[in-house]
């Protein structure tokens, strides 16, 4: 235009030289933005190493609070982390298989006997496999005992049999060789093959990789190694080598001995399998007519089943209450930092004098405690490392992956999400509350200005809240308490001390025909007898406390159920005429049996009536449960609910808890061990004095009587009475631990609000006692107000533990969870805790110097 060009040229040839106006703004303004957007980055940055070096400087000059808020924020985040640990592994891991989501186990239901979860009978597998429509693999296996012998020591090991379908629905690779394949497990006749675990191939073959092929001699019988399983877990680690299951077709339908796993198709739902194999089960009982046996099945998730809901309860409620620790530790620390912040009321009101706004000096605060966190997160997650191998030494086996338990990367963002979560739910209270200072009364009034109700109010919520949630803890510390007490004091039924267990296995081979079985347990018990400490040896076919259930339906002969009355049940066990005296179980009536000849325990034919008779001994549930009202001696009873096998009652023994001190006692059947083979069989020595120290003798005397037959599994029987318990102690412990700190971070709170009070009022103190006031009433005054605090948070904790203690419920033993005598104690405990508190800050009011606050007034 300078030129003499009007403005539409001189704009288009500007255009063309230099681009559009406006392009040139939007770039300006996009250098302006990023320009302004690195000074705000390098001013917050800035601004944040200053306000970091100041917290530290400041932290370091009050050493004992920096101390304690960094260890309260350890315990919150250590214990956390290692809960989160164990929950983790044992609940949210998947099963260590392809597609785990699509495995389910399969049980037999009954609903006219009033149970859903049976194991399958051999002939209803075998229907269920070869006529589902929903599963791709369907597969089932059972337990045993076998004998390895050969080279090294005679060895007796865990056996799995186990369908081809079983595990190609756990879809596992072996590590050398191969799986079963079609037709080794064919029904009745199965191959003489074998898969060796993977610990089994370590240990006693030495990870001899030309092991496949070889042939191995089980129970006397010669088996050929065909692969070796892959280290892992569950079923891989739960026996040490597996068989073909040749399930048999002909077999009883009432035996229920197989556990089934199913693989869903694609495409399959639970509920279409479900619908599936009910209309199966019902179509297999009316073919072989046993409508009240079979009404249908019930799947459920395999993970659900190997990890039972008591245990997903009690990992739930210890997650529950580290999660309320860490609050109590959170309300803590922001009671700390709030006053922290009042006595540094002059320094924020100096800082925001000079310029600082109110984000500036929130940002200050919460560096401080974001500070704090960080430190308290990374020995937090220290004591998590040395809490989980602690756990994996003390915690119960009973606990499923325990020993899979670390702190790994997932766990360690956990860690790290909580440190996060401290420093805000600490920090927050006392950075709201920082910026609200007036300035002109803490500059003149010095420290002692400002403070004001608010604060207290905020102290006051905070402390009250801790004891709050102590409350709930410590209830329900004191519950799980009672139920371990309770658990503890239950009536066995049996003796445990000075008694140890061991197993032998006997192959039905060599031991299948009752002479033989007769001559070595009298042979064998009787050499244990001779031993010169030994009181007594009996023998049983499944051990005691090992939960094995063996049920069976039992009637008086000739009796007739209503189709609407549930079948009677009862254990059986095979046992030695010795083994109720070496339990310490008491005879009530009749006797026992007397020897293991063929007179006393074989059955007898009797062809007029079409079946066998033999005698029994039967528990006083048993005898009360047939004959309320009459003598059971001499009675007969049908076994298994069949009219062909008879058993006539020659004694009544005491009832015993079978399955563990949790469970009620068992109605039980005992017969004697010359009817029939069971392995492994469990033998009980009672001693005078340390029993184990007979397994030496016992060793050499089984050597001469049979070499080929070795002992295993040994165990004290006082030690596996605690193993029952195991996890009921470990988590009783675990809560109290966590009740006991949460009591002592409510208390501690409530004893730094009370000296803070005394500090804060020490003028108003002395005025008061110049006046006249008497120690007495001062400590009193101190007294009224602490409970003023206390007795609130207590109701409002009872209040919150009635309601949430019902959750627990199922986890304890013959407790109500409103328990008066718990709440009463947790109540007192807690007063008589804060009281204590209240009292030891107190006590230095009433030694204030009355001139010496009349002079700084």
């Amino acid at each position: 235009m300078a030129d003499g060009l009007d403005e539409t040229e001189a704009r288009s040839q500007a255009e063309r030289e230099l681009g559009r106006l406006e392009e040139h703004r939007r770039r300006a303004r996009m250098v302006d933005g990023r320009r302004a957007r690195r000074i705000r980055r390098r001013v917050w940055l800035d601004s944040l190493v200053l306000d970091t070096r100041q917290a530290v400087r400041g932290l370091r000059r009050t050493p004992g609070f920096t101390i304690l808020a960094i260890l309260l924020i350890a315990v919150g985040i250590g214990t956390n982390t290692t809960i989160f640990s164990l929950t983790r592994q044992v609940l949210i891991d998947p099963l260590p298989f392809t597609d785990p989501d699509r495995l389910l186990r399969v049980w037999e239901r009954c609903e006219a006997r009033g149970w859903n979860y049976g194991s399958l009978a051999e002939p209803t597998f075998i229907d269920l496999r070869d006529r589902n429509r929903s599963f791709s693999d369907f597969g089932a296996y059972t337990a045993g005992n076998m004998v390895l012998t050969g080279d090294g020591d005679p060895l007796q090991l865990r056996t799995g049999l186990a369908s081809v379908g079983f595990f190609r629905a756990l879809d596992l690779q072996p590590v050398l060789g191969r799986l079963f394949t079609t037709g080794e497990d064919a029904d009745g006749t199965p191959a003489e093959v074998v898969l060796l675990s993977h610990a089994l191939w370590q240990s006693r073959f030495g990870k001899r990789p030309d092991i496949v092929g070889e042939p191995v001699i089980l129970s006397g019988q010669p088996y050929t190694v065909v692969g070796v399983l892959p280290a892992g877990e569950f079923y891989l680690n739960s026996h040490d080598l597996w068989i073909p299951l040749g399930a048999d077709p002909a077999g009883r339908r009432d035996n229920h001995i197989l556990w089934a796993v199913g693989r869903l198709r694609t495409g399959v739902t639970v509920e279409q399998a479900q619908a599936d194999l009910d209309a199966l089960a019902r179509q297999v009982a009316a073919e072989n007519a046993m409508e009240d046996k079979l009404s249908g099945v019930s799947l459920m998730p395999l993970s659900r089943n190997l990890i039972g809901d008591d245990t997903r309860t009690a990992m739930g409620f210890l997650l529950a209450a580290v999660g309320l620790l860490l609050l109590i530790a959170c309300a803590n620390l922001a009671s700390m930092l709030l006053a922290r912040g009042t006595r540094r009321r002059q320094e924020i009101a100096v800082t925001a004098a000079l310029g600082a706004g109110r984000g500036r000096i929130t940002q200050q605060v919460l560096t401080e405690s974001s500070l704090l966190s960080i430190v308290g997160g990374v020995l937090g997650v220290s004591m998590a490392v040395g809490l989980v191998h602690l756990l994996k030494v003390l915690g119960p086996s009973a606990i499923p992956r325990l020993t899979r338990v670390t702190v790994d990367h997932g766990v360690l963002g956990f860690a790290l999400g909580i440190t996060l979560l401290v420093a805000v739910l600490a920090g927050a209270v006392p950075a709201f509350q920082a910026p609200r200072i007036r300035l002109n009364e803490v500059l003149q009034g010095g420290t002692r200005a400002g403070g004001g109700r608010r604060r207290d109010r905020l102290r006051t919520l905070l402390v009250m809240t801790e004891i709050a949630l102590s409350t709930v803890l410590l209830i329900g510390s004191g519950l799980m308490i009672r139920s371990l007490l309770g658990v503890q004091g239950a009536e066995r039924g049996f003796q445990v001390e000075d008694r140890v267990l061991f197993d032998v296995t006997m192959p039905e081979s060599r031991y299948g025909e009752v002479v033989s079985r007769s001559s070595f347990f009298e042979e064998f018990t009787a050499g244990i007898e001779a031993i010169p400490v030994v009181r007594s040896v009996g023998a049983v076919s499944a051990s005691p406390l090992d939960g094995l259930s063996t049920n069976m339906g039992i009637l008086r002969l000739g009796q007739v159920l209503d189709p609407a009355e549930e079948m009677p049940l009862a254990d059986w066990r095979h046992v030695t005429p010795g083994y109720f005296e070496a339990l310490g179980i008491p005879l009530l009536q009749g006797r026992v049996f007397q020897d293991m000849s063929v007179s006393e325990a074989v059955p007898v034919a009797d062809f007029e009536h079409n079946r066998f008779e033999f005698n029994v001994v039967i528990s006083e549930s048993v005898a009360g449960m047939l004959w309320p009202e009459g003598d059971p001696i001499g009675r007969q009873v049908q076994l298994w609910a069949e009219p062909d096998e008879v058993g006539t009652v020659i004694g009544v023994v005491g009832d015993m808890r079978e399955r563990g001190l949790e469970d009620d006692p068992r109605q039980a059947v005992y017969l004697s061990y010359t009817i029939g083979i069971w392995n492994p069989v469990t033998f009980v020595v009672h001693t005078d004095g340390d029993p184990e120290g007979v397994l030496p003798a016992i060793r050499r005397l089984l050597g001469r009587v049979d070499p080929d037959l070795p002992i295993s599994n040994i165990r004290r029987l006082d030690e596996l009475l605690g193993a029952t318990m195991g996890s009921r102690r470990f988590n009783t412990l675990l809560l109290t631990f966590f009740a006991a700190v949460a009591l002592f971070l409510a208390c501690s709170g409530l004893y730094g609000i009370v000296a803070y009070t005394v500090t804060e009022r020490d003028r108003e103190i002395g005025v008061r006692m110049a006046l006249g006031a008497s120690p007495s009433g001062v400590l009193g005054l101190f007294l009224r107000q602490g409970l003023l605090r206390i007795l609130p948070a207590l109701v409002l904790g009872l209040a919150a533990a009635v309601g949430l203690s019902r959750l627990i419920q199922s986890v304890l033993y013959r407790v109500s969870p409103l328990d008066a005598a718990t709440y009463a104690g947790v109540a007192l405990i807690l007063t008589a805790t804060a009281v204590l508190a209240v009292l030891l800050p107190a006590r230095r009011a009433v030694r204030v110097d009355p001139v010496s606050a009349l002079r700084q007034e």
